[in-house]
């Protein structure tokens, strides 16, 4: 048979604990069952749980019992909330990843498509660059076929080189030179013969030359024309002929002063 006091110890402890219940409520529980298991085994004969309870500890059975189901009912409503907080906390977790999750691939995708029209302008730049180097390419080509027929025609090409650029702008300058009184007129004309007649010499075909006229705008009459490449001939003569004339009319001058037997039908270059 065992000693009753060695629970005095116990009682002590559910003394406490009932008085701070609140705060203790699983310790006490804990033991309270403990021991009224110890008693319903009969480990103690002549005492019953709810004598010993009465006696050591001054409290009753079924007023704790009933303190304890209060109290379980409360921490399991307490436990509810917590659950319930706690699965709401994970849900925003949850939601808050996903988030997360959704912004990093729209990040990605962006990027991606960055990436994309990038490489998309970047062949479009390559394409371009080769389209207009196999434009450049066919375009040689035909000028090169061009220049072959000329050639075989035996034709000077109108080809806009630095010579007959450089006469063109002579021509003009020396026209609108000649239009800025006498002496001026006579310095102007001399540099429309020497351009005109020399733009002639280029070319062996009197059309390909009337051609290159009317693209660069030399727009003197026939006659006068036909007059000024002649002059052009003896460029030192028609100086001297141009400072001693009252005549302007370039055809008139050639006429009457340039002294060929035909003066009334000058060559003139058709």
């Amino acid at each position: 048979m065992r000693d009753i006091s060695e629970l005095d110890q116990d009682a002590m402890r559910l003394r406490v604990s009932w008085a701070k219940a609140n705060n203790y409520h699983k310790s006490f529980a804990t033991l309270f069952w403990e021991d009224k298991k110890k008693f319903d085994n009969n480990e103690y004969p002549g005492w019953t749980f709810a004598m010993w309870l009465g006696q050591k500890v001054g409290i009753f059975e079924d007023q704790v019992i009933k303190k304890l189901k209060t109290y379980d009912n409360v921490i399991a409503s307490e436990e509810r909330e917590k659950t319930a907080a706690e699965n709401r906390r994970l849900e925003m977790e949850r939601l808050e990843a996903r988030k997360k999750a959704l912004e990093e691939q729209e990040k990605k995708r962006k990027e991606i498509e960055i990436q994309k029209a990038i490489n998309a302008a970047r062949k479009a730049e390559v394409k371009a660059v080769k389209d207009a180097k196999a434009a450049q390419k066919k375009k040689d080509e035909v000028n090169k076929k061009r220049r072959e027929i000329a050639k075989r025609k035996k034709a000077i090409p109108i080809i806009h080189d630095g010579s007959l650029e450089q006469l063109a702008n002579e021509i003009h300058n020396g026209k609108k030179r000649a239009e800025n009184g006498r002496q001026e007129w006579i310095l102007g004309t001399m540099e429309v013969v020497i351009a005109l007649s020399a733009a002639r010499e280029k070319f062996i075909s009197d059309n390909v030359f009337h051609d290159w006229l009317d693209q660069n705008k030399v727009d003197y009459k026939k006659n006068d024309r036909a007059a000024l490449i002649k002059f052009g001939e003896e460029p030192e003569r028609i100086r001297k002929v141009l400072e001693e004339t009252t005549r302007i009319s370039y055809r008139t001058i050639y006429d009457n002063e340039w002294r060929f037997p035909n003066v009334g039908k000058p060559e003139i270059i058709e």
